[in-house]
């Protein structure tokens, strides 16, 4: 895909995340078998990734196969370890992110949901003195909106059983999550 001017509703961002959202709905083949996809996507940038379309598209191609590789290693090393292993490790990411200086400075820390094979970042979300948010999947507009969560105790399973906040939680502020929020994936780069 490529986007001309890409800001705004139309950002890289933007396109990214409406592409993952679509292809990774499951789907129900004719033996009412639920199958569940994923997409790798590598993204290169007009002139610096490349001056014409090909280096742009063999630069794409780099980055997501890199990616990908990153990916099973990341996997193949967090099956590896013992449950207490993973809980130090999840530990420790957790005590190095408190200690960023965009972690202390920021007013609202917004997480993402883990599937269990990332680090778990839910526990920073009991540290005072943040607002905190957590993506909502509104499926009447299909996409994923923030709302604001007091505790864990806030979050119901979700899309794909992924955790997410309940009904109850109130839509968080648009200027507050474009301005003032730190976002903590759980992913490869934690571990690596």
């Amino acid at each position: 895909i490529a986007l001309y001017n890409p800001y705004g509703s139309n950002s890289v961002d933007t396109i990214f995340k409406k592409i993952c959202a679509r292809i990774e709905e499951p789907f129900v083949l004719s033996g009412a078998e639920e199958v569940k996809s994923t997409v790798s996507v590598g993204i290169a940038e007009y002139p610096e990734s490349g001056r014409n379309s090909l280096d742009l598209i063999n630069c794409a191609e780099i980055v997501m196969q890199q990616k990908r590789e990153i990916r099973k290693i990341f996997s193949a090393a967090r099956k590896a370890l013992t449950p207490e292993e993973r809980l130090a490790a999840d530990k420790a990411i957790r005590e190095r992110i408190k200690h960023l200086a965009a972690y202390q400075e920021c007013k609202a820390l917004a997480l993402y949901a883990t599937d269990g094979t990332e680090p778990d970042l839910l526990p920073l979300m009991q540290e005072p003195g943040k607002i905190l948010l957590f993506p909502r999947y509104c499926a009447e507009r299909g996409v994923y909106k923030f709302a604001s969560v007091s505790n864990l105790s806030d979050l119901v399973p979700g899309k794909y059983n992924l955790p997410e906040p309940s009904a109850q939680c109130p839509e968080a502020d648009e200027e507050l999550v474009r301005t003032a929020t730190l976002h903590l994936v759980p992913g490869v780069a934690w571990d690596l």
